[in-house]
């Protein structure tokens, strides 16, 4: 296995409606306040992750959808309360790029966790050469800058 982390990535929470913003700042402020306002909470169907995030909201409070861009648009139309969206650094440049003058706001980071390249077992051999450039990478800033060119674009 891969011992260097490609990226960190995050699950987070975009809203528009003003008393969310103000109101959610983590998971457990956005299960209570959804329950106690009855919006949606939506995530993209096969978010493992997300799904598990949000399994004590009731039925009613969740619903998933295929489409990111579908879920902003909800959100845009008031529709839908709050996104329960990762990889958050995907869902900031569909933001950025499609839906930047709509109001819609990043709330909360509410998990982040590290993925690691997978490497096939007939590739094992290149494992020490890839975590020494990964580990460069990471070291000189490398790893970072990427990322912020993805998520600025």
């Amino acid at each position: 296995m891969v011992a260097v982390p490609v990226i960190t990535v995050q699950h987070t929470l975009f809203a528009k409606d003003p008393e969310i913003i103000s109101s959610v700042s983590d998971l457990d402020t956005l299960i209570k306040h959804a329950q106690l306002k009855g919006y949606t909470v939506a995530y993209l169907h096969g978010s493992k992750k997300a799904e598990q995030e949000i399994s004590t909201l009731p039925a009613e409070n969740k619903r998933y959808f295929h489409q990111p861009q579908r879920i902003f648009r909800l959100i845009e139309l008031g529709k839908v309360g709050v996104y329960v969206a990762g990889p958050a650094i995907s869902n900031r440049v569909i933001l950025n790029r499609l839906f930047a003058d709509t109001g819609i706001q990043e709330v909360a980071v509410i998990s982040e966790f590290e993925l690691f390249p997978y490497v096939h077992k007939k590739n094992i051999a290149y494992i020490p050469q890839l975590d020494q450039a990964l580990r460069s990478m990471t070291e000189d800033g490398t790893l970072q800058r990427i990322r912020q060119i993805i998520e600025m674009e």
